[in-house]
């Protein structure tokens, strides 16, 4: 059972007799977690933030911090089998499917501050329409699909899936199996049976004192559970329901393998505290998407070799292609998806191209990133430079009928983050591929620029070359 993070909406200490029964609970709860509040269900602060400031909410401490991660982007695991298809690798695609545990389904048993347990089953379904939808005018019977509430939620899914190498498909069947984090077999999500990650909500702690918001559990278990008892928070309507979305989005991250991180100069939504001045996934959330499940063009057979090459287009004189043009942003926008990246050494992407006469090209391939300081939920921060995660190199290469790969030109460097080759003749009727690669085991974003002209006219080139001798001959005429 691994819970990861306890949405909490203000901090609080942690007693020496609260600790004590911690120790015991955790004697008996296999999930090896770095926060002790987390085990004992009641959420710790690990981080402070004004309770009273409407644009941050704190998450609190059931982020559990188990060893074996990666350190950069705080990478814990991954998704290997989903009821879609079998283990892959990291940097890979997976499909997951997700969905809601019917009202009534058994979830964990929630210790509160005065030494009681709560066992209320799951009510979320009801809460939603309750308290996000209109049950005016919602039907509160038959598919969830037509509630008002229902796009709300699917948008913090889709946001993932428009962002990354994850296809999210939402699983309309449930079986009511009990909500607790196992990893058995008999909780695995079946396609008509059950999702991979479901949904589902109770009593935590009510709205005040510590005030837990949500939790979730890591892959393979990925279930999340939301306090529906912050009828306050979550009822705010506030940028399209951004507090619901922002908490959905965030507690996906860890049913995706990560962990919390902190930075004290970006706004990631990976940190212990959400903040509702940006909407998703930021640019240290992405690149750990992209790390564990690859870009977006992985997707559907992936740009990994030449006969699934993504298409740049059909040049003619004067066309201009760029892709990655997102990447440089300081704040990623909820309109924002062009994002592209190498996810390490052995990732290769291949575009492919063709002009519709002889021409010359340009190809530059800029390394993209911003820097800020990075670490571990209550840890040392230090810089990451996201430009420099990994040399990339690209080539421009043709397939041939007889030497099978034949190269035309590598790029060059003209800074530290650019690579670039330069002017270089094609001819039409031929299919051209500019590829690129990575040189370190790490993730890095990029930008990828194509520009054609055409090459110019022999009656051209004459009179160009004629231009600086007429010059001379007016400058000596006076």
């Amino acid at each position: 059972m691994l819970p990861q993070c306890g949405l909490s909406t203000q901090g609080r200490a942690v007693s020496v007799c609260a600790l004590l029964g911690v120790l015991l609970y955790a004697a008996v709860v296999q999930a090896a977690c770095g926060c002790f509040g987390c085990l004992s269900g009641a959420p710790c602060a690990l981080r402070t933030g004004p309770p009273e400031d409407d644009t941050l909410i704190d998450f609190g401490g059931r982020d559990a911090e188990l060893g074996g991660g990666i350190a950069a982007f705080r990478i814990l695991n991954r998704w290997g089998r989903t009821a879609s298809h079998g283990a892959t690798t990291p940097g890979s695609p997976v499909t997951l499917t997700w969905g809601f545990a019917p009202d009534g389904t058994t979830l964990p048993s929630e210790p509160q501050d005065d030494g009681t347990t709560r066992n209320d089953p799951s009510d979320l379904i009801s809460f939603l329409d309750n308290q996000v939808g209109n049950p005016a005018s919602d039907p509160l019977i038959g598919d969830l699909t037509d509630r008002s509430w229902f796009p709300i939620v699917k948008r913090a899914y889709d946001r993932w899936s428009e962002l990354s190498g994850i296809t999210f498909e939402y699983e309309p069947n449930d079986d009511g199996v009990p909500i607790s984090g196992s990893t058995s077999s008999t909780r695995w999500g079946v396609r008509g049976v059950r999702a991979d990650m479901r949904l589902s909500g109770h009593f935590i702690d009510g709205q005040s004192g510590s005030n837990t918001l949500a939790y979730n559990w890591f892959p393979s278990g990925g279930d999340m559970v939301i306090d529906t008892s912050n009828t306050s928070f979550y009822s705010n309507s506030f940028a399209d329901n951004r507090r619901l979305r922002n908490v959905l989005m965030h507690e996906l991250g860890h049913g995706l393998g990560f962990r919390h991180l902190e930075s004290d100069n970006s706004s990631q939504l990976m940190e212990p505290f959400i903040s509702v001045a940006f909407d998703g996934p930021q640019i240290d959330d992405i690149l750990a998407a992209h790390r564990n499940y690859g870009d977006v063009h992985e997707k559907n057979g992936g740009n990994n070799a030449f006969a699934t090459a993504k298409h740049a287009g059909d040049f003619a004189d004067g066309d201009t292609w760029a892709i990655g043009t997102d990447g440089a942003t300081n704040v990623v926008l909820e309109t924002m998806t062009d994002f592209i990246s190498i996810d390490d050494d052995s990732d290769v992407d291949y575009f492919r191209f063709t002009v519709d006469q002889p021409s010359l090209v340009d190809i530059s391939l800029q390394q993209v990133g911003r820097t800020y300081n990075e670490g571990p939920q209550n840890g040392e921060q230090s810089p990451l430079d996201t430009s420099m995660l990994s040399e990339l190199q690209i080539a421009l290469q043709e397939l041939t009928g007889g030497i099978g790969v034949l190269t035309h030109a590598t790029g060059a460097s003209e800074s530290p983050t650019t690579r670039a080759i330069r002017q270089i003749e094609l001819e039409p009727g031929k299919d051209y591929y500019v590829r690129v690669t990575g040189t370190q085991n790490n993730v890095q974003l990029y930008r990828l620029d194509l520009a054609v002209t055409a090459v110019p006219e022999p009656t051209t080139l004459a009179v160009l070359g004629l231009a600086p001798l007429a010059c001379l001959s007016r400058r000596r005429a006076a």
